[in-house]
C-alpha cells in the first residue's frame, strides 16, 4: 500500500513512500495532483476540471487533455503497482484518496486551525493546547501556498490558487502575531523573534510585525537594533505603499528612545517549584481546556492534604504564561489568617498602592477591572468567608480567570470542580507496570535516588514500592516521606510500619478524614524514624511561616546546620537553592500539633518573636542608606515571619507575665516595619498592623497602665499608624493620630525625635489642606528637634515636604535651598528613595525658576532611581516633571509621552494625587494645541479627583486652569465663576503664584 505526501507550502514536491515523485513531466500534471488534493472532499467532474486547467480550449479537445495529464500522473504515481490505487477514476468523475495514505499540508494546516476552532476557548492565545496546535501549524507553512507556481492561459486555476493563497497566508499572519505576542510575554524572545520575522518574510509592510521586533529588541537591551528596525520599518512602508509609519510605530520609536517601558511583558509572581514535576499529563490537558472555557471563570483543584494540589497548580499557572496580557500570579493563601488580609497580600503581590478613601477591596477590585490576568490562590480552605471576596473578583473583572487549590470546594456558583485524586500506581492483581503510566512509582524511584543514588527498581524491590504507593493512596507528600527513608530501611520495612501505623490511626483518630488517614501514616512513620533531638528541633520548627534561614532556625529551634541536613534527608524539610528551607503545608499542621503538645510552645514562641524583633532593629539604620533595596528585600522574604511575631506579641500585652516583655519586642521592630511599609507603599497594612498595636495597648491591663515604655510604645504606633493614613489620603485620620501622639510623647522625657516626627507629619497634613502658613510654622518647630540630635534621615524629611511648601508659597529661592541641603543630606545617607523625593521637589521648583533643561536633568535622574528601586509612584512623579520640562522646551511629544505613561501608571497602581498631577498637565499640552474641548475635560476629571480625597495643594492650579479652558472654548461666563473660584482657593492657602498668575 502506497503511501503520498504532498507539500504545497512553498514549492511543489510530492513523496511516494519517502522517495520524491519527479515524473510529473509537465506543470499541468501537477496543477492537476494539487487542485484533487486541495479539493479532496468531493469527486469531480471531468468537464469541470477540463474547463479550469483548458478553459480555452473547446470541451472535446480540452477533455483529450485531461485525459493525457491524469495518465502522467498516474504514472507518475506508479498506480499501476499499488492496490487500492491513490486515484479513484471513473468515465465522469476524479478524486483522489482522502485516507491515511494521502497527506497533504495544507490539510494538516488547517486541520489545526480547525480544532482550535471547534473548541470553546475566550481566544486562541488563551489556551495552551491551542497555542502549541499553532505552532505546529505554521511550522509546515514553509513559503506561500503554490509558491512562484504559475500557469498561462488557465485564469479558473489561477484565481482559486490566489485565493487560497491568500487565506491561508492570512491565516499563518495571524498565528505569527499570536505567537510572537505570546512568546514576548513569556520572556522568550528569541522565539518571539522568530514569529515577528516570519510575518515579515511573508508580508514586509506588516506594521505589527515590525513594532513586535522593535519591543523586543528594546525588552532584550538591544535599542540600537529596535531604532534600525524603525528604519527598516518606514523605508519599506515609502517604497512599497508609499505611506508614513502610523501614529503607533511613531510612538514606540519615541518610547525607546526616551528609555520608556515598552511592550506588554507578562508579569510572574511564581514561586520555584518544590519538587520535580513527574506525571499528571492527562490532569495538566484537562485543567488547560476548564481554563480556556470560557464558563469557566473559577476553577478549584479539590483533594485531600498532600496530594499534590499546588504543584500540579503551579504547573498549570506556569504553562499559561504569555496567555493572560496583565500577567499569572500566585497567591499563596496556607499563612494567611484572614480575609483582610488576603486583600492587602494579593494587592502586595499585583503591585496595587492601595491609597485614597475607598476601602482596600474596592481599589483591589477597581484595578483588576480592566486586567486580563490568571490568579492562583493557593490553599484556601482555611479561609470561611473567602468566597465573597472571590465572588466580588469575579463580578468585578470579567478577563481576570481564577484558579484556586483547597481540600474542600469553595461552594460558588461560577466554581468549576476538578478533583484530583493520587498519582498512579498498579491495582491490585494488576500484573502491568510501567513506569510511564503509573507516576506514582515514577515518583517514588526519582524521591528515593535523590536520598540514595544507588537506588534501583529491581524487581524484587517493585512490589514492596507498590505497596507503599498503595498504601499512601498515591500521594506525592507521603511518596516524597517514605521514599527518603530508603537510603537506611528496606522497602518492604518501610511499607510494613506503613501499614501497621495506618491500622492503628483507623482505630484511634476518629476525627481525622479517612483519606487523610493514610498520610498521616507517613507522617507517624517518618518522625517515628527520628531521634529524640532531631523530634524537638522539628516540632520547634514549626513556628516559622513562609520559610527561614539557617540563622534563625539555630535561634529560635537550636538547628544546627547537621541536624537541618538530616531533616532534609528525610524530605521533612525542603531547602533551595539559596539555603531557605520550607516545610509543606500539610506537614507543617502536623508538626505543629507536636509543638502545641509540649511545654516548651510559648517559650518557642517568644523565641521567635524575639528573633524577628532583632532582625529588624538591624535593618533600621540599613534602610535609611545605601543599602536600602537590599534591605528591604530581606524584610521582604521574611514578612511572614515578621507578620506572625508582631501579632504574636501584640497577643502578650494582656499577659501579666509577658507584657513586658512583648512591649520590648514590639519598640525594638516598630521603627524598621514603618520603614518597610512606606518604602514598599504597603499603607493599607501598616495601618491595619499599627491600629491593632494601639488597640492593644490602650486596652492593656492596670498592671501596665502607668509603665513609661508602653505609653512611649503607644505614641510610636500612633505617629507610624498616621504616618501610613496620610498616604493613603485619610487626612483627617492621621491629623487625629498625630494629635494623640504629640499629647503622650509632650508627657514623656527624652522623646524629642520621636515628637519631630509627629510635627513633621502635622506640617505635612497642613500642606495637603492647603494651610500653608501652619505647615510652615510645624516644620520650623520639627526642626529645631532633629538638627540638635544629628537626626539626617528626620531633617532630610522636613527639608524635602519644606520645599515643596515654599515653592507653593511662591518662595522659590526658599525653597531651591530647603530642597539642595535635603539632597545633600541624603546623598551622604545613601537614602535611594529619599534622594529621588528630593530631586522631584527640586525638579518642580526648577521649572518654577525658568530653568527647565537643568529640571529635566534632575527629574531624570529621579526616574533613572525610581526604575532602579521599581518605586512606582516615584516613576510617576519623575515623569510628570519630565512632562513639564520637556512642554516649556517645546518638545510637545516627548511631554506627551512622559505625561501618558505617568497616567497609565497611576491609574494601575491607584495613586489618586499622581492622576490627579498628570491630569492637569495632560490639560495643559491640550491647551497648547487648542484642543481645549480635552483640556477642559482633563481638568473636570483632575478637579474632581482632588476633591474626592480633599487634596487643596493641587486643586487651585488645576481650577485656574480649568478657567482659561472655559474661556477658550467660549464659556465665559463658567470661566469667570471657576476663575473666581481659583482666587478664593489660593487666598486661603496662601499659593502665591496662582494669586499672581
Amino acid at each position: 500500500m502506497a503511501h503520498l505526501a504532498l507539500h504545497l507550502f512553498g514549492p511543489f514536491t510530492a513523496q511516494l513512500d519517502g522517495k520524491e515523485v519527479t515524473g510529473f513531466a509537465t506543470d499541468k500534471a501537477r496543477a492537476l495532483l494539487a487542485y484533487l488534493a486541495v479539493e479532496s472532499g468531493r469527486a469531480h467532474r471531468r468537464n469541470a476540471l477540463a474547463g479550469i486547467l483548458w478553459p480555452a480550449l473547446p470541451q472535446g479537445r480540452a477533455r483529450q487533455a485531461l485525459r493525457q495529464t491524469l495518465s502522467r500522473v498516474r504514472r507518475a504515481l506508479e498506480e499501476h503497482a499499488h492496490s487500492p490505487p491513490l486515484l479513484l477514476v471513473d468515465q465522469d468523475r476524479i478524486r483522489l484518496r482522502t485516507d491515511g495514505d494521502v497527506w497533504l499540508d495544507v490539510a494538516a494546516f488547517e486541520a489545526f486551525f480547525s480544532e482550535c476552532d471547534t473548541h470553546s476557548h475566550r481566544a486562541v492565545g488563551a489556551r495552551r493546547p491551542c497555542l502549541l496546535r499553532l505552532e505546529r501549524a505554521v511550522a509546515l507553512y514553509r513559503g506561500d501556498f503554490l509558491d512562484q507556481f504559475f500557469l498561462a492561459d488557465t485564469a479558473p486555476f489561477e484565481e482559486w490558487a490566489m485565493l487560497k493563497r491568500d487565506r491561508l497566508r492570512q491565516q499563518a499572519m495571524a498565528a505569527f502575531e499570536v505567537l510572537a505576542n505570546h512568546y514576548e510575554r513569556r520572556a522568550d524572545y528569541v522565539r518571539a523573534q522568530h514569529y515577528a520575522w516570519r510575518q515579515i518574510e511573508l508580508e514586509p509592510w506588516c506594521e505589527e510585525a515590525h513594532r513586535q521586533l522593535m519591543r523586543q529588541f528594546a525588552l532584550t537591551g538591544k535599542r540600537s537594533a529596535a531604532f534600525a528596525q524603525y528604519e527598516v520599518c518606514r523605508r519599506t512602508l515609502a517604497e512599497m505603499l508609499d505611506v508614513a509609519p502610523s501614529r503607533a510605530t511613531k510612538r514606540l520609536d519615541g518610547r525607546i528612545r526616551a528609555g520608556l517601558p515598552v511592550g506588554s511583558q507578562s508579569s510572574r509572581s511564581l514561586p520555584p517549584a518544590p519538587t520535580p514535576f513527574v506525571g499528571c499529563l492527562k490532569e495538566l490537558a484537562e485543567l488547560s481546556d476548564l481554563l480556556a472555557d470560557p464558563n469557566s471563570r473559577l476553577v478549584t483543584v479539590v483533594g485531600p492534604g498532600g496530594i499534590g494540589k499546588t504543584r500540579l497548580a503551579l504547573q498549570v499557572a506556569a504553562d499559561h504564561i504569555g496567555t493572560a496580557e496583565d500577567g499569572v500570579y500566585a497567591v499563596p493563601m496556607a499563612d494567611i489568617g484572614e480575609v483582610d488580609t488576603v486583600v492587602l497580600v494579593l494587592s502586595e503581590v499585583l503591585g496595587v498602592m492601595l491609597v485614597g478613601r475607598a476601602t482596600p477591596r474596592e481599589q483591589l477590585l477597581a484595578h483588576l477591572r480592566d486586567k486580563e490576568m490568571l490568579l492562583l490562590m493557593d490553599n484556601l480552605e482555611h479561609l470561611h468567608d473567602a468566597h465573597a471576596l472571590l465572588s466580588d473578583i469575579l463580578r468585578a473583572a470579567p478577563r481576570v480567570i481564577l484558579l484556586a487549590t483547597s481540600r474542600r470546594r469553595l461552594n460558588l456558583r461560577e466554581e468549576r470542580v476538578y478533583h484530583l485524586g493520587g498519582m498512579r500506581y498498579p491495582e491490585k492483581g494488576s500484573a502491568e507496570f510501567s513506569q510511564e503510566c503509573h507516576s506514582a512509582v515514577a515518583f517514588f524511584v526519582q524521591s528515593a535516588q535523590r536520598a540514595n543514588r544507588h537506588f534501583a527498581l529491581g524487581a524484587q524491590v517493585l512490589p514492596d514500592v507498590v505497596r507503599i504507593c498503595r498504601l499512601v493512596e498515591g500521594s506525592p507528600l507521603g511518596i516524597e516521606l517514605a521514599a527518603a527513608a530508603t537510603d537506611t530501611h528496606a522497602c518492604a520495612d518501610i511499607a510494613r510500619e506503613i501499614a501497621i501505623s495506618s491500622d492503628a490511626l483507623a482505630t484511634t483518630l476518629h476525627n481525622v478524614d479517612p483519606r487523610h488517614r493514610s498520610l498521616r501514616a507517613s507522617f507517624e512513620y517518618s518522625w517515628g524514624l527520628l531521634t529524640e533531638v532531631e523530634r524537638a528541633c522539628l516540632a520547634r520548627l514549626a513556628v516559622f511561616h513562609g520559610g527561614f534561614d539557617l540563622s534563625a532556625a539555630h535561634q529560635v529551634a537550636g538547628a544546627s546546620t547537621r541536624l537541618l541536613s538530616r531533616l532534609s534527608h528525610a524530605s521533612l524539610l525542603r531547602a533551595d537553592s539559596e539555603g531557605r528551607y520550607s516545610l509543606h503545608s500539610l506537614l507543617h499542621e502536623y508538626i505543629a500539633e507536636k509543638l502545641d503538645a509540649t511545654p516548651d510552645a510559648a517559650r518557642v514562641c517568644l523565641q521567635h518573636s524575639r528573633t524577628y524583633a532583632a532582625f529588624l532593629q538591624e535593618r533600621e539604620g540599613t534602610l535609611k542608606s545605601a543599602a536600602q533595596i537590599r534591605a528591604l528585600d530581606e524584610i521582604g522574604l521574611e514578612i511572614e515571619n515578621i507578620r506572625q511575631a508582631f501579632r504574636w506579641a501584640i497577643t502578650q500585652i494582656s499577659e501579666r507575665r509577658a507584657a513586658q516583655e512583648a512591649i520590648g519586642i514590639l519598640d525594638a521592630g516598630i521603627e524598621s516595619l514603618h520603614l518597610f511599609f512606606l518604602l514598599r507603599d504597603w499603607y493599607q497594612e501598616g495601618d491595619m498592623l499599627f491600629g491593632e498595636l494601639a488597640a492593644a495597648l490602650e486596652a492593656r491591663p492596670a498592671y501596665v497602665m502607668d509603665v513609661a515604655a508602653a505609653r512611649r510604645l503607644l505614641a510610636r504606633a500612633l505617629t507610624r499608624q498616621a504616618r501610613c493614613c496620610e498616604f493613603t489620603v485619610f487626612t483627617e485620620k492621621a491629623h487625629t493620630l498625630y494629635q494623640r501622639s504629640l499629647a503622650i510623647l509632650r508627657s514623656l522625657p527624652e522623646s524629642d525625635q520621636e515628637i519631630g516626627l509627629a510635627l513633621s507629619g502635622l506640617g505635612y497634613m497642613a500642606v495637603i489642606k492647603g494651610e500653608y502658613a501652619q505647615a510652615e510654622q510645624l516644620f520650623d518647630e520639627s526642626l529645631v528637634l532633629y538638627r540638635p540630635v544629628d537626626d539626617a534621615w528626620g531633617t532630610a524629611n522636613v527639608l524635602s515636604n519644606l520645599c515643596l511648601l515654599l515653592r507653593h508659597k511662591g518662595d522659590f529661592a526658599g525653597a531651591e535651598n530647603a530642597g539642595l541641603e535635603s539632597l545633600t543630606i541624603r546623598r551622604a545617607t545613601g537614602d535611594l528613595r529619599g534622594i529621588a523625593s528630593s530631586l522631584n521637589s527640586l525638579g518642580l521648583v526648577e521649572c518654577s525658576l525658568g530653568s527647565y533643561a537643568e529640571a529635566g536633568r534632575v527629574f531624570g535622574e529621579s526616574l533613572e532611581i525610581c526604575r532602579a528601586m521599581n518605586y512606582r509612584a516615584g516613576i510617576s512623579s519623575a515623569l510628570n516633571g519630565l512632562c513639564q520640562a520637556a512642554f516649556f522646551q517645546g518638545d510637545q511629544a516627548a511631554a506627551e509621552r512622559y505625561v501618558q505613561e505617568s497616567l497609565d501608571l497611576c491609574r494601575d497602581i491607584g495613586d489618586q494625587w499622581g492622576v490627579g498631577v498628570a491630569l492637569n498637565n495632560m490639560g495643559c499640552l491640550a491647551l497648547a494645541q487648542a484642543a481645549y474641548g480635552r483640556a477642559r475635560d482633563c481638568f473636570l476629571e483632575g478637579i474632581q479627583v482632588y476633591r474626592e480625597f480633599d487634596i487643596t495643594s493641587g486643586l487651585a492650579n488645576t481650577t485656574n486652569n480649568l478657567g482659561e479652558a472655559y474661556y477658550r472654548v467660549g464659556q465665559v461666563d463658567e470661566a469667570g465663576g471657576v476663575l473666581h473660584e481659583a482666587l478664593a482657593i489660593a487666598h486661603a492657602s496662601g499659593n502665591v503664584p496662582i494669586l499672581l498668575d
